[in-house]
């Protein structure tokens, strides 16, 4: 191979790298609640407006702050899932790439979601317990879940649309 046509060749994978990494950043995730997701009928609340409620805490109503998308985010090991988007992603950057930018990172998402509803939700090691008075009331200590309501409203959007 000659130099002009090595130049060349670097050149065109630039090209697709810029392509491809530009198509990436265009991309948006989340994992919880919006205010698409409308009313959680028992309390007549916004679901986003519940989930923050929770976030924060009252001190005047003793209700400790129960942050679940922080405490599942800061806990959930799921790195490998998207080093492997990634890798998929920009692999053969001398062909087109027919792997889209929302593939990469929907299975650490749906990763993520999982984990949330499975391991945060309920969990008396990773949110503060319910109070006695609580546990009365409901029968057990799983903070967060009463109706599980709140729980099941949480969806994965990629680019601000519903995948699950």
């Amino acid at each position: 191979m000659n130099i002009a046509m090595g130049i060349k060749k670097v050149s065109s994978n630039l090209d697709e790298l810029e392509r491809r990494l530009k198509a990436l950043q265009s991309t948006t995730g989340s994992v919880g609640v919006t205010v698409e997701d409308g009313i959680h009928e028992p309390s007549g609340m916004l679901y986003t407006d519940l989930h923050w409620i929770h976030a924060a805490g009252s001190s005047a109503n003793n209700l400790p702050p129960r942050n679940v998308a922080l405490v599942a985010k800061l806990s959930f090991n799921g790195e490998d899932i998207l080093r492997s988007g990634m890798d998929k992603y920009f692999s053969n950057l001398n062909k087109k790439g027919t792997m889209k930018p929302e593939d990469v990172f929907k299975p650490y998402l749906e990763g993520l979601l999982d984990y949330t509803k499975n391991y945060v939700f309920g969990s008396t090691t990773k949110l503060a317990p319910n109070s006695p008075y609580t546990v009365s009331l409901k029968g057990k200590n799983t903070p967060m879940i009463e109706t599980g309501q709140l729980m099941d409203a949480w969806k994965v959007r990629i680019n601000g649309k519903v995948v699950n």
